[in-house]
């Protein structure tokens, strides 16, 4: 398992999106009243809309950590 990932959402080339620790993120209130908050508060997760279009989505360790993540989109 990854201990502390964080996850980058690009759009082409350009990043839109990251978070490391859902808890700092600024919508952190919206992303629990969702229900989709992560149990761990070292997960990462964003809550974001997001046009019609393709995305590229990276999670990668905290301070070069490695191990095994999941990422799961989810339309709301």
């Amino acid at each position: 398992t990854l201990a502390n990932p964080k996850l980058q959402i690009f759009s082409g080339q350009t990043e839109i999106a990251s978070n490391d620790d859902w808890q700092s993120a600024s919508n952190a209130s919206t992303l629990q009243a969702s229900g989709f908050a992560p149990s761990e508060p070292a997960e990462a997760a964003i809550y974001i809309t997001l046009s019609p279009g393709a995305y590229t989505a990276i999670v990668s360790g905290v301070g070069s950590t490695t191990g095994v993540g999941i990422v799961e989109v989810f339309g709301l």
